[in-house]
């Protein structure tokens, strides 16, 4: 069993790296092309879009890959089920963004980047198969169908660059790219391990079921979602794309270190899972011993962004994007946090206490939006990215303390930002 975690953790990691690469230079070559402004533009549709997509996801994935693990044999009513509710969730999301973008944008090319990024939704209904991967550790599927696609749209990407052709061609294959994946996976599902999605059934009971399961979890992640994006939507108000577009850039940059976090916690959630079973004391044992790690991890990043951060951005981007860099070490204090409570969902999910995540993430949205509206007209820039490490340091960590079910965490935590004592 550690074998297969290993060797899925391998697969998740080839992955990422193959995409932190070439996203990473391909992004940074987009944004050179388009400048500040355009770049903004760019950006600005993608974050309003992932605003709405907990309305895909519902935020009920922790615990369908739970389900499946434990009930394999319910695997098609739980993924028909799932479908369903991330392809009703992508039409509600597109109704809610397309009047809401003519509404609060003008300009005609805003509007229609949004509108073509947020079709992007219908395709994220298929990763329900994803799901089905995750919980049997077979994630080199996933890596097959979306990591084939990826390279290709890149590569598409890279010929559009040469070609200098406008802002909205970026948008179309930024919406091909999720549908070949989507296409992928459902190629893979049916060829390779030989099941037919018309298998696949929902049942009231089901989605009933899931409901109540999981909505703290889906309020939860909304309000996640809302105060790490709702900053570029504030600062298209209260500033302007090119705004937009040097906070962007830092971002991009900042996200890298958040990624290898996402995946390895992905991956590790079935273990975990069956760990807390069997042994809780070891299961607590692990997870500090991860938490450190992580927290070390985070140390090595902030620590590479004040020694080399303005050297880095100034080549990678330009002097077009010159005050980014200051962005991104404020961003990297915020870095650390999310690295040192880089197991606290899946904790919160195993243990069946997603009202906590719902708390701690409506509590967290109202601070960040608090926060940016009186910082961003004083501060700008700094002033959101400000904003977002103190909400991420009050929920992550801080707010540990209010709730009996995370009061260990919180001590946990604190020994994982000293892993020598």
């Amino acid at each position: 069993y550690r074998k297969k975690i290993f060797y899925n953790i391998s697969w998740l990691t080839f992955d990422q790296f193959i995409r932190m690469g070439v996203n990473s230079i391909v992004s940074i070559y987009i944004a050179r092309y388009l400048g500040r402004s355009l770049f903004g533009v760019y950006s600005y549709a993608i974050g309003l879009v992932l605003i709405f997509s907990p309305l895909i996801t519902f935020g009920f994935d922790s615990f369908i890959i739970r389900d499946l693990i434990a009930s394999p044999e319910k695997r098609d009513e739980i993924l028909g089920s799932s479908l369903i509710l991330r392809f009703f969730g992508a039409i509600a999301a597109i109704a809610i963004i397309l009047p809401l973008i003519y509404a609060i944008r003008s300009d005609s090319l805003g509007q229609n980047m949004v509108s073509i990024v947020a079709m992007t939704l219908i395709c994220q209904s298929f990763d329900v198969i994803d799901l089905y991967f995750r919980a049997n550790l077979k994630s080199k599927y996933t890596v097959w169908s979306k990591t084939t696609a990826f390279l290709l749209v890149n590569s598409i990407k890279i010929a559009a660059l040469i070609y200098h052709m406008p802002l909205i061609v970026f948008g179309w294959l930024y919406l091909l790219e999720m549908l070949l994946g989507a296409i992928g996976m459902i190629i893979v599902y049916r060829n390779v391990i030989k099941l037919k999605l018309s298998y696949w059934y929902s049942t009231i009971n089901r989605i009933f079921y899931v409901f109540k399961e999981g909505w703290p979890l889906l309020l939860s992640n909304a309000s996640t979602y809302l105060y790490m994006r709702v900053d570029l939507l504030l600062l298209g108000f209260f500033m302007n794309d090119g705004a937009v577009g040097g906070y962007s850039a830092s971002t991009r940059l900042y996200e890298l270190g958040l990624t290898a976090i996402v995946i390895m916690t992905t991956s590790l959630f079935p273990l975990l899972h069956t760990l807390y079973l069997k042994d809780k004391k070891l299961f607590f044992e692990r997870y500090r011993m991860i938490t450190e790690i992580y927290s070390i991890l985070g140390y090595g990043v902030f620590i590479g962004a004040l020694l080399f951060g303005d050297a880095a951005v100034k080549f990678i981007f330009t002097d077009a994007f010159k005050g980014s860099s200051d962005i991104l070490k404020v961003q990297l204090i915020g870095l650390l946090f999310m690295c040192n409570a880089g197991l606290r969902s899946s904790y919160l999910a195993i243990v069946s206490k997603q009202k906590i995540l719902l708390y701690t993430s409506v509590l967290s949205a109202v601070l960040n939006i608090i926060l940016n509206l009186c910082l961003i007209p004083h501060y700008g820039v700094l002033g959101s990215a400000a904003a977002t490490v103190a909400t991420q340091g009050f929920s992550l960590l801080f707010l540990n303390l209010f709730f009996t079910s995370t009061q260990n965490l919180f001590f946990i935590q604190i020994k994982g930002f000293l892993p020598i004592m």
